[in-house]
């Protein structure tokens, strides 16, 4: 009994907090060697298996270093904190439970946006993948499902031709376009009525073809992706498909 008793009167405030910081200095260390991971030139698929195990380290870190905290903070004053963390819980059950069935469902990694998913009754493209759910957008608007409504009802993924979405294009450049080039591009871009207004698209270099310009972006249909190809092409742009 008084070994118990030694362990619950063990930790105060100071160890919390040094524990705190020990946490989120490992997160932060992890954080900085994903980004140098990203950036460095190594071989791709040493890349992968890094990133991968990063992954999934940043899926279990943060509910594991919760669940730790949560536990040091009850032992500080077992009766009142105990009853503080309890009636957390239960304010927060329908929070914790998604973030928690995000986690279980991120982990395999299998939605990613732009991707076709049908949850319910409601089929679209995926617009963000949230800490506690899914937005995604139909032809009725947008949706947000938590992950609780993706384990009960269950969801398809799949592709389709009638519902917009990503798109990777690439641009043959025969020699660097300079500022005036590429703000022209940009504006014909931006301004043309073919892409969803809420998500900007992005330019970026192919590291596989040299002399491609990629540029990703989200239509609102796919017959918009046609005209968008069209457009760049009036315009003197050789657009094609990407499959990167």
């Amino acid at each position: 009994m008084n070994d118990f008793n030694s362990i619950l009167t063990e930790y105060n405030w100071s160890h919390l907090i040094i524990i705190s910081i020990l946490f989120l200095l490992i997160y932060i260390i992890f954080l900085f060697v994903r980004r140098v991971i990203v950036i460095i030139p190594m071989a791709k698929w040493i890349k992968i298996k890094f990133i991968n195990f990063l992954n999934i380290f940043f899926i279990y870190f943060g509910p594991l270093a919760t669940l730790i905290l949560a536990s040091i903070f009850v032992l500080i004053k077992p009766a009142l904190h105990g009853l503080i963390l309890g009636l957390a819980l239960l304010l927060a059950f329908s929070h914790i439970r998604n973030f928690l069935n995000g986690r279980i469902i991120n982990s395999n990694e299998m939605f990613s946006k732009g991707q076709l998913v049908r949850i319910s009754d409601k089929s679209g493209i995926i617009t963000e993948i949230g800490k506690l759910g899914l937005r995604i957008r139909s032809d009725d608007g947008l949706h947000y499902f938590p992950y609780q409504t993706l384990l009960t009802s269950g969801y398809t993924l799949s592709s389709g031709d009638k519902i917009g979405g990503y798109y990777h294009l690439s641009l043959r450049m025969t020699e660097l376009m300079d500022e005036d080039q590429m703000e022209n591009l940009t504006n014909i871009i931006l301004s043309s009525p073919y892409l969803d207004g809420d998500h900007k698209p992005e330019f970026y270099r192919s590291l596989s073809s040299e002399g491609h310009l990629n540029i990703k972006v989200l239509v609102k249909e796919e017959v918009h992706l046609h005209e968008l190809m069209k457009l760049l092409e009036e315009n003197g742009f050789d657009a094609t498909l990407s499959k990167s």
